[in-house]
């Protein structure tokens, strides 16, 4: 049960992301797609990738409890080891 609420709240963030911030955001870090291949996709520069990764992670931090938000940020990093 506090699996699927955290869950909940962190998609309820996610939500709540800007549209651009929040595509960029589900491309590099849900779907593990780089950085580099998300920019080629959505015709944007690799900066501003960076820069709406930024936010993101700058909001879900600030949306989030420190146990979702290391949670969040744990899933990311340990997908990007595997690369």
């Amino acid at each position: 049960l506090e699996e699927m609420e955290e869950r909940e709240e962190i998609q309820r963030a996610i939500d709540l992301l800007p549209e651009q911030c929040r595509l960029i955001f589900t491309l590099c870090c849900l779907e593990s797609m780089k950085y580099q291949d998300a920019a080629d996709m959505l015709g944007v520069s690799i900066n501003t990738v960076r820069t709406q990764m930024t936010r993101a992670f700058k909001s879900l931090r600030d949306s989030l409890s420190g146990k979702t938000f290391t949670s969040i940020l744990f899933v990311v990093l340990s997908d990007k080891a595997i690369e």
